[in-house]
């Protein structure tokens, strides 16, 4: 730890987060090493069903909440649950839900009618387990004994379904900061190590929690998906001036003042810029990852909204460890591959008769194409001849030319004959007419002098 120059103060490590985490899953001496069990074979697709699932501690159902956000198809959803308030708000939300009441008064008697189920899920109360509270009484008394019920009925539902043949999932969820006695208490009984999941990675809000069970990669990596909210300012109401003074808040608790942060007790939220404000209850639902007013059923308080809120599950963290259990049970998105590939069976077979449908018609073309080569043969045969013809009568017009070049030639001479002709005849003409006058003109003067005559 270091110290302030100036003031003397400890400051705390930009680590301590993950200094805290390793501290609290160090394993002390006499915590026992259990293997974590191999996951199931996955069925066929075919022999998938919907799942069956039994909600001990259920509060305000956020188990049911996560399974519906991913697909899961629920044939029935069975909860253990005595606070009225969450009682309301898991009826107006989930109808469907069955309500067994507390979980101290289950028989294996009403396990056995009740089931068979898939999924046994619980988070017994922490208040007398966290080492925050400074009153606890620990894992043996008050509310820190009711682990033992939840591990009854799970003892209860494994014995009845032993022999089914199916697989039975798991999960427990309990505070980071129970002792190390109390940890390895659970998990001497569960035989079964904790996974430490923080919700800061898939919200706005540091929230670590142990979970115990036996869910497929339970240890993996979470990541956030799409759809989650890693930010104050997304979840805060828009157009009403609300800025968010941090990125990241701290665990959000039953507790109202569990809403201002640091030691300073800053508000989390500036309002008109300057103004200091706490969160509102539909902001607290969407930091946890529910809708909106999902708390404010039957007129009930902000206090006993975020009481509700405070020993809630995060959604987002549920969505992380419920997700592997898509490929045991039915989900929404199986329906949707199944349509898929129907529709792809479908188009394949009418693949086929359009394949089929276009060899007949390269077999049709084919045929045409060899009537038409023939044809083309025929019509190179017939061109041949057309142009042996063509050849032909060429020949005969230059013969035609050359019979009427000489013709030409014929009827010049003809032509040069007749002018020719045309010109002795009017020579001779004009000589007989000139004797003819020379005779007439000798003939007046003789009538002219006619004692010539006597």
């Amino acid at each position: 730890v270091s110290t302030q120059s100036t003031g003397g103060q400890l400051q705390r490590r930009e680590d301590w987060q993950e200094r805290l985490k390793l501290l609290l899953t160090k394993r002390t001496e006499g915590e026992g090493t259990y293997a974590d069990s191999p996951p199931p074979p996955l069925p066929p697709a075919k022999e998938r069903t919907a799942l069956r699932v039994l909600s001990l501690f259920d509060g305000i159902t956020t188990g049911l909440v996560a399974l519906k956000e991913l697909g899961f198809q629920i044939e029935c959803y069975v909860s253990s649950e005595v606070d009225e308030d969450s009682i309301k708000v898991s009826k107006i939300h989930h109808p469907e839900v069955t309500h067994i009441g507390g979980i101290e008064n289950l028989s294996p008697e009403q396990i056995a009618e009740l089931g068979p189920f898939d999924l046994v899920i619980g988070g017994s109360p922490c208040n007398d387990l966290s080492t925050v509270n400074p009153a606890r009484k620990g894992i043996y008394e008050g509310t820190g004994r009711l682990f033992f019920e939840y591990f009854r009925i799970l003892t209860y539902v494994q014995q009845s379904q032993r022999d089914s043949g199916k697989p039975l999932f798991w999960l427990f969820e309990n505070v980071v900061s129970m002792s190390q006695a109390d940890k390895t208490t659970i998990s001497r009984f569960l035989q079964n190590n904790p996974a430490v999941i923080d919700a800061k990675h898939v919200s706005c809000m540091s929230r670590a929690r142990y979970f115990w069970g036996n869910l497929p990669g339970m240890k993996r990596l979470i990541k956030p998906r799409k759809e989650d909210r890693l930010t104050l300012q997304a979840c805060l109401e828009n157009n009403c001036d609300r800025v968010a003074r941090y990125e990241k808040i701290n665990c959000i608790t039953t507790k109202s003042t569990s809403i201002k942060q640091l030691k300073g007790r800053y508000y989390p939220v500036y309002v008109n810029g300057t103004e200091g404000d706490s969160l509102w209850c539909t902001e607290i639902e969407r930091i946890f990852g529910l809708e909106p007013h999902y708390t404010d059923v039957a007129n009930m308080t902000r206090c006993s909204r975020q009481r509700l809120l405070g020993k809630a599950w995060s959604v987002p963290v549920l969505k992380h460890l419920f997700s592997p259990l898509e490929d045991y049970f039915l989900c929404n998105t199986d329906s949707s591959v199944d349509s898929s590939l129907a529709n792809a069976d479908s188009s394949l077979a009418n693949t086929d008769n359009s394949l089929a449908n276009v060899d007949s018609s390269l077999a049709n073309t084919d045929n045409s194409l060899a009537n038409v080569d023939s044809s083309l043969a025929n019509t190179d045969s017939s061109l041949a001849n057309t142009d042996s013809s063509h050849t032909n009568a060429d020949s005969s017009l230059a013969k035609a030319d050359n019979s009427l070049a000489n013709a030409d030639i014929r009827l010049a001479n003809t032509d040069s004959c007749l002018a020719n002709t045309d010109s002795s005849l009017a020579n001779a003409s004009l000589a007989n007419t000139d004797s003819s006058l020379m005779t007439v003109d000798m003939t007046s003067v003789c009538v002219d002098n006619p004692a010539n005559g006597s």
